[in-house]
């Protein structure tokens, strides 16, 4: 039941990934040359998982059909999805990280979150490797360790991320409408995709180690699908944040104290954002 489910919102996921790429591929041209082939390394790897899931759904569904005891062990293709999660989930991070480092400028946060994904991506490895020792699904107990040190490495980056970024946010607010509308947009918009990853792996761990059934499996195998999302939703996010479609008339009674820094560091944030700067 909830290996079919899984599968079949890791599916459904992949039409908004699809959907998010050609929205962004269409709106953004002007973007850097290395985002751009990062999005395409993104689709591709969602592209090689979504087509294992599909192989694997038939597998279970058509190949085998009515064999029940068959759908309580993990195929050789099932073997690949933990593989796929952990090298999706480490690139979005990193990613991110690198977000990090380039508004903050405090590289030794960017690294610890980097050391954090990369863990998380070795535990995802090792469990695409336990799952070939231990086929069933209750068998999988046995591997503990590396599903905990997986899910967990990467709830805690995940939380790191979306914290960190919040708290430069909010310590940008000038005082001004238009700058802080911006600035209000984007805290909501990296708290909502950065917490639905970190809480999805948390409720995946927390069922695996709670119960031997295989209940987990429905937030673990669309949870690929949500990092590549919440990217995409991020960078496709970025209209308007210029502040020239707020509405806000800013030019009326101009305050005479106006942080000119401040101001000047918002506007660079918002670039930076919106990725129109090469070198970022």
């Amino acid at each position: 039941g909830c290996l079919i489910i899984g599968m079949l919102l890791n599916l459904i996921l992949y039409g908004f990934m699809f959907m998010q790429c050609f929205i962004y591929l269409t709106t953004y041209k002007k973007d850097a040359l290395w985002i751009k082939i990062f999005v395409a390394y993104l689709f591709l790897a969602d592209t090689v998982d979504t087509a294992f899931t599909a192989a694997t759904l038939y597998d279970y569904l058509v190949k085998h059909f009515g064999e029940v005891d068959y759908l309580a062990r993990a195929s050789v293709l099932f073997d690949t999805d933990p593989a796929m999660t952990g090298i999706i989930s480490c690139s979005v991070q990193l990613f991110f990280a690198h977000r990090v480092k380039k508004l903050t400028g405090y590289t030794w946060i960017s690294v610890i979150i980097s050391v954090m994904s990369i863990a998380s991506l070795c535990g995802a490895l090792g469990s695409a490797i336990a799952v070939n020792w231990w086929h069933d699904f209750a068998d999988f107990q046995h591997f503990k360790v590396v599903v905990i040190i997986w899910l967990v490495c990467a709830s805690v980056a995940d939380v790191m991320i979306t914290s960190i970024l919040v708290w430069f946010l909010r310590g940008k607010r000038t005082g001004f409408a238009a700058t802080d509308d911006i600035i209000d947009r984007i805290v909501r918009l990296t708290i909502q995709t950065g917490l639905v990853t970190a809480l999805v792996a948390v409720i995946d761990v927390v069922l695996f180690l709670a119960t031997p059934k295989d209940y987990h499996l429905l937030f673990n195998l669309p949870l690929s699908k949500l990092y590549t999302n919440s990217l995409m939703s991020n960078l496709n996010a970025r209209g308007g944040w210029d502040g020239s479609s707020s509405g806000v008339n800013t030019s009326e009674g101009a305050r005479p104290s106006v942080n000119v820094q401040r101001r000047t560091q918002v506007r660079h944030f918002v670039q930076v954002q919106k990725h129109l700067v090469p070198t970022v």
